[in-house]
């Protein structure tokens, strides 16, 4: 099911039931600050959408307004999330969207996003297989220590269990995969892309943990088939 800029969701417990055979949600020219604002039922959810895209939002800034007291997950059982062109998009990792899911995590075109992931909701990434993120132009790192209870980050350690893929592209100021001390580990991953990241630091050892890596692939072009793929939709 695909809304555009003409159409809105007021959720409530009806709206959940009549949306309760729906598999795949997309948003898509839409023109709102949040997909969801405080007219939002706290107990509105849709646990059997397992997909969800966001394309070209062009003023969304947050997925919902957090200090909605009570609101819980909106997407519980979230499987894949695509977000592409969302240039105003400051947080993907907000309480409508539990990650520990997600198989599939895709990011492109958005520009406000200093990172992708705090230390916090990487961690729950225990069943993501793929991973790309492109043309962010204010992406430092892909995950990020904060002052807002994260910093035990700065020496923990990740483990992406079930990362398979892994794409980089057009990232000009992405510097490092993890900030601070944070050791990160790759056991199942088989390809890494990286294209067009001029400022990203390369650690090898990242990568070596996985004993099923094929190779990793780093170059200054972006190979056409990823601009076809985006801008298909």
């Amino acid at each position: 099911m695909a809304l555009d800029r003409d159409m809105e969701i007021r959720c409530g417990p009806s709206t959940s039931q009549l949306f309760r055979k729906l598999k795949w949600l997309t948003f898509t020219w839409g023109q709102e600050v949040s997909l969801f604002e405080n007219n939002v039922n706290p107990d509105a959810a849709f646990p059997h959408i397992s997909a969800l895209q966001l394309y070209q939002m062009w003023k969304l800034t947050h997925l919902r307004n957090e200090n909605f007291p009570g609101a819980g997950p909106v997407f519980p059982n979230l499987e894949v999330l695509q977000v592409v062109v969302c240039p105003e998009l400051k947080d993907i990792g907000l309480s409508a969207i539990p990650f520990q899911n997600l198989t599939t995590l895709e990011v492109h075109g958005c520009h406000s996003l200093k990172y992708l992931a705090t230390y916090t909701i990487a961690k729950t990434l225990k069943r993501l297989r793929e991973m790309v993120v492109g043309d962010c132009k204010r992406m430092t790192e892909i995950g990020a220590t904060t002052s807002d209870g994260d910093d035990a980050g700065n020496d923990g350690e990740i483990s992406f269990c079930q990362l398979q893929s892994l794409t980089l592209l057009s990232l000009p100021s992405l510097q490092d995969f993890f900030s601070g001390n944070c050791i990160v580990k790759f056991p199942s991953l088989k390809t890494v892309n990286i294209y067009n990241c001029p400022e990203l630091k390369i650690n090898c050892s990242e990568w070596k943990s996985s004993p099923e890596l094929q190779g990793v692939q780093i170059t200054e072009d972006v190979p056409q088939v990823y601009w076809l793929w985006w801008s298909s939709w």
